[in-house]
């Protein structure tokens, strides 16, 4: 029987691959960016649509346990505050992420999302 943390985190992980991977093609992120900042209907729908990803995450599976799936409720809280942030402040989200995001910042993140990507789908597809 599939679960609803196992399914999340297939979701989750092939999510947080595909967004390292891109993070890791910095010029191809930041021209995306570009393009999201000039379109004030673009930037409220992607946080429109972060915000419902993550309330569905956290409505399908929300639990405080003491083992692996505990990341999928707190990544589903995360995806629930990005959401709301852009959507409620999109000039300072924008203005966030280009002040943050180095070459060196996407690099290390661009990993982390990668492995913790590859960690979620092992997990989702196992336990």
């Amino acid at each position: 029987m599939i679960s609803a943390p196992n399914v999340l985190a297939d979701v989750f992980g092939g999510m947080l691959v595909l967004v390292g991977m891109c993070a890791l093609n910095k010029p191809y992120l930041m021209a995306g960016l570009d393009e999201l900042a000039r379109s004030r209907a673009r930037t409220w729908l992607t946080g429109l649509l972060t915000f419902v990803l993550g309330v569905a995450s956290v409505a399908f599976y929300h639990s405080w346990s003491s083992d692996w799936r505990v990341v999928i409720t707190i990544l589903g809280w995360l995806t629930v505050l990005k959401g709301a942030f852009i959507t409620l402040f999109p000039t300072i989200s924008i203005a966030f992420y280009r002040r943050v995001l180095t070459k060196a910042l996407l690099t290390v993140v661009g990993v982390i999302a990668v492995l913790l990507g590859l960690a979620l789908l092992y997990l989702g597809v196992t336990k």
